[in-house]
């Protein structure tokens, strides 16, 4: 009898750890949410964790050691893309 392992992709695994934290959010939070796609839902993480919903970069950490390089990225790209965005939107008002 043959067992069919599939590999999964390291970056899926994180994401569905995120996502797991990210169900436990009342759905009233995400207005709009059945047009959303997975990035974009992943996007309101850090938003969610400021707002005290899900485990923040630091509770994260400590959850996760094992996953500690990957939360860290996570993080900065995401302060990253929200600097970006907040600059775009000063430059058009």
């Amino acid at each position: 009898m043959s067992t069919l392992f599939l590999k999964r992709n390291p970056r899926q695994d994180f994401h569905d750890l995120l996502l797991d934290h990210l169900l436990t959010v009342e759905a009233r939070f995400f207005p709009g949410a059945d047009g959303l796609t997975l990035e974009e839902v992943l996007e309101t993480y850090t938003q969610q964790a400021r707002a005290g919903r899900v485990p923040d970069e630091p509770k994260l950490l400590a959850l996760y050691p094992q996953r500690s390089e990957e939360i860290r990225e996570f993080f900065v790209e995401n302060r990253n893309a929200s600097f970006s965005t907040q600059s775009e939107e000063a430059i058009a008002s």
